[in-house]
């Protein structure tokens, strides 16, 4: 199932998305939890506080953190549809691809850099975003955005995009 595509990244009420009757905005999936997560587009979602402090040390401090800022942990970095797609795949037992479309995924892969810490998902990760560019005709922007990755650049992801370019998309100057 998709997580998400770059058309939902408002945060207008639509089919994932309910206003409160304080005016806020409420992802309907992600509505049950003892933490918020407030999204760029000011939508909250809800999570589980225990869940999110085991996912990493980084996280545990957010966590700790949000216990003095009335359970609000602020991620203004992403989009509610990225966050939603973190909370997927740290959610489950066996975590699956996530499907979404290209910038998504590369919100969901600063987000997993910031605060996850599992070699699985972050494969999974890179596995779909390499699958999606090269469907997409998009390894240059695969290329550009390891490139660019936070803290370096991201070598696996780099050879992913060089290693499925074809001649066509090696010319090709679309990004």
């Amino acid at each position: 199932m998709p997580c998400g595509n770059a058309s939902e990244h408002t945060a207008k009420p639509g089919p994932t998305i309910r206003q409160t009757t304080d005016g806020k905005n409420l992802h309907l999936f992600h509505r049950y939890g003892d933490i918020k997560l407030i999204s760029k587009d000011g939508t909250i979602l809800m999570a589980d506080s225990k869940r999110l402090s085991d996912l990493s040390w980084e996280m545990g401090e957010e966590v700790g953190k949000a216990y003095s800022n009335d359970m609000e942990i602020n991620m203004d970095r992403w989009s509610s549809t990225a966050i939603s797609c973190f909370l997927d795949l740290i959610n489950v037992e066996t975590p699956r691809d996530p499907i979404a479309d290209l910038p998504v995924l590369f919100e969901l892969a600063t987000l997993y850099y910031n605060y996850g810490d599992d070699g699985e998902i972050v494969t999974l990760i890179q596995d779909s975003i390499a699958k999606t560019a090269t469907l997409k005709g998009r390894q240059w922007s695969l290329l550009k955005f390891a490139n660019d990755f936070p803290d370096g650049s991201d070598l696996v992801l780099g050879k992913l995009a060089l290693r499925s370019m074809s001649r066509k998309a090696f010319l090709s100057l679309r990004s």
